[in-house]
């Protein structure tokens, strides 16, 4: 809960940081040229580009590289190698605020999960395990993007540090007649702050009373292992999705 709480506390920073930044110092008075003055503050104004809340769901194939750690620590990977995608959803929300008419920004926390599957089957027998991690994250990208009427088109980059909540090892085996589910804490010493780059496509699609639609393919990738550096494997998450959800203009 306190990392949370310091995260949320994070964002706001951010977001006030930038609003500040936007809305730039005040004009001087000049009485010999009004509208001149005018045109200028309304350029300025953070309302003429706009701040948008958002919420999304993500749907993301997550899959990882898994190399054997190098010196004292490093064991054969073993069955693990054959270790498969798995299908997980995140979720998030954030704001966006627009720099210029073909720049803007975005920040916010989510709930990531990645993860793996594994497979066996021999005769009568068989054995499967689903691994999940759990993280709370802070995305931040920056976007262009290109509006025509009230559709837009943009591409972004960024970085996504993540702090881990959870993991776990869902297991499900049969033998004969005899089967069994159960979870199972997994070996390895989860690093407790990994950092992923993010690079996304997307569209916005306005709808009524400051509303859009958004849609928006993402590569995720981690810079960082999620184990710590004295384990046995390296191991690297990468995921590709799509993001679905709504944004709402509030300035």
């Amino acid at each position: 809960m306190k990392k949370f709480i310091l995260i949320a506390a994070l964002l706001f920073f951010v977001g006030e940081l930038f609003a500040q930044v936007l809305i730039g110092s005040p004009e001087v008075k000049n009485k010999s040229q009004k509208k001149p003055k005018t045109k200028q503050l309304k350029l300025n104004s953070i309302g003429e580009t706009g701040t948008r809340i958002y919420l999304l769901s993500n749907w993301s194939s997550s899959n990882r590289t898994l190399t054997e750690n190098t010196g004292l620590y490093g064991d054969p990977l073993g069955e693990r190698a054959n270790e498969t995608a798995a299908q997980v959803w995140s979720f998030g929300l954030g704001i966006q605020n627009d720099l210029n008419n073909h720049f803007f920004w975005d920040a916010g926390i989510s709930y990531v999960q990645n993860g793996e599957n594994y497979s066996f089957e021999l005769n009568d027998s068989s054995y499967m395990y689903q691994t999940r991690y759990q993280y709370v994250a802070m995305p931040l990208r920056f976007n262009y993007h290109i509006q025509k009427n009230w559709f837009h088109v943009y591409a972004g980059i960024g970085l996504m540090p993540q702090m881990y909540i959870s993991s776990k090892r869902s297991v499900d085996w049969t033998k004969g007649n005899q089967s069994n589910e159960l979870d199972e804490a997994i070996t390895e010493k989860v690093a407790p702050v990994v950092l992923s780059g993010l690079v996304n496509l997307g569209v916005l699609i306005d709808l009524k009373k400051g509303f859009s639609l958004l849609i928006s393919p993402e590569l995720r990738f981690q810079l960082n292992s999620s184990y710590d550096k004295f384990q046995s494997y390296i191991h690297k998450n990468q995921s590709m999705g799509i993001s679905f959800g709504l944004t709402k203009k509030i300035q």
